[in-house]
């Protein structure tokens, strides 16, 4: 594929979240902190493959809902084939994400966006966000999940992943917020059902459910 980023600035977002994300995706330029992210992401993907393998994907539209650095949306495209977007509100994060995909030769849409106003212009078949509807709680919770469903095709996929309360995750986080070094901001880690639960109070229908290590998944469609 021909490298092409397209960047488009979207509202200013200000506030703790805003900086508590640009400060953890400066961190990954550190070595030993990008090579654990790099393990994450190939054990994440490993369930992407297992969940999308038996759906017969043939080039789809994909948009990564705040995407980060957006490893996981690139290998879906280089897997499956079909066009990537990533929207995110970090300037640090999207920047990173244009590094990962001018390094894989791949196509990409970029929105600096704030998801509780976020407007799509189309539909995707596939939605996705990993490690994003856990940093928060009721109302703004079901908003981020509404997002997602505004994003998806009536015959498309959403899948959401979130970290779930292993006792490696609950004493490791316990640890790190001790010491004042817990990156991640308020995190609130699901089971399964607990992520089954708040995806079908909004509205989606949940296909497929797992728990590996220290994830749980959802595959859901609206």
């Amino acid at each position: 594929m021909k490298k092409e980023t397209k960047i488009s600035s979207g509202i200013k977002s200000k506030g703790q979240t805003m900086k508590v994300w640009d400060n953890y995706w400066a961190l990954t330029d550190n070595f030993i902190f990008s090579l654990g992210l790099k393990m994450h992401h190939k054990t994440v993907f490993n369930i992407y493959k297992f969940l999308f393998d038996s759906l017969n994907l043939k080039d789809p539209d994909v948009i990564e809902l705040g995407s980060g650095c957006g490893e996981l949306t690139a290998r879906l495209i280089k897997r499956y084939g079909g066009s990537a977007t990533l929207v995110d509100r970090s300037t640090k994060g999207l920047k990173k994400a244009n590094k990962i995909f001018k390094k894989h030769n791949i196509d990409a849409t970029f929105l600096k966006k704030d998801l509780f106003n976020f407007k799509p212009k189309k539909k995707f078949d596939i939605v996705h966000s990993e490690g994003l509807i856990e940093h928060f709680l009721d109302e703004k919770q079901k908003k981020i999940i509404e997002a997602h469903k505004k994003c998806v095709k009536k015959d498309g996929f959403v899948l959401i992943s979130v970290p779930r309360p292993a006792w490696y995750y609950r004493i490791t986080k316990w640890f790190l917020e001790k010491i004042n070094k817990w990156p991640f901001g308020f995190e609130k880690a699901m089971d399964k059902h607990e992520l089954k639960k708040v995806l079908e109070d909004s509205g989606l229908k949940v296909l497929k459910l797992l728990e590996h290590n220290r994830y749980s998944f959802a595959l859901a469609k609206i």
